[in-house]
């Protein structure tokens, strides 16, 4: 995760939540960002630690209502989040992952004798719902992928 992306997600989880612009204070809240990133954490756990901080009632004014102050209580929040789930967050599956599953399933959909554009189309065949099971599987592959950090 860049330091920009990192400012520009936190900038939209505070205007999600409070349906205002967050005031970017330059050199505090840079200089957070950059000591953050520094600990070279999974962005996707960042970003889900993020969503779960301003999910809260109440809870952003406790310990996210600033870069600074988010990146200072990280370890708070993180706590806190273990403790009311008694799990860890999901782990983030990377895009790398997703691009192979997604090529996975074009393959399987090419090649599935009820796709009549497949060398080993059957008209015969009775019809089949795991031709269209696996559609939509791929679309929601193509999802995760267009949503993943």
């Amino acid at each position: 995760m860049t330091h920009t992306g990192f400012v520009h997600n936190y900038c939209q989880a505070y205007e999600a939540a409070f349906a205002c612009k967050y005031f970017f204070n330059g050199g505090k809240d840079g200089a957070a960002a950059k000591r953050f990133l520094e600990a070279n954490l999974d962005p996707g756990l960042v970003m889900h630690v993020l969503e779960y901080a301003f999910s809260q009632n109440g809870y952003p004014w406790d310990a996210a209502n600033s870069i600074a102050t988010f990146v200072s209580g990280w370890s708070r929040i993180y706590a806190e989040y273990v403790k009311r789930h008694r799990a860890l967050p999901p782990k983030p599956v990377s895009r790398w992952a997703l691009t192979q599953q997604i090529e996975a399933l074009e393959a399987e959909i090419m090649h599935h004798p009820h796709n009549h554009e497949s060398t080993q189309f059957n008209r015969e065949a009775k019809p089949d719902v795991a031709l269209d099971d696996l559609k939509v599987k791929l679309c929601q592959v193509r999802k995760q992928l267009a949503m993943a950090v």
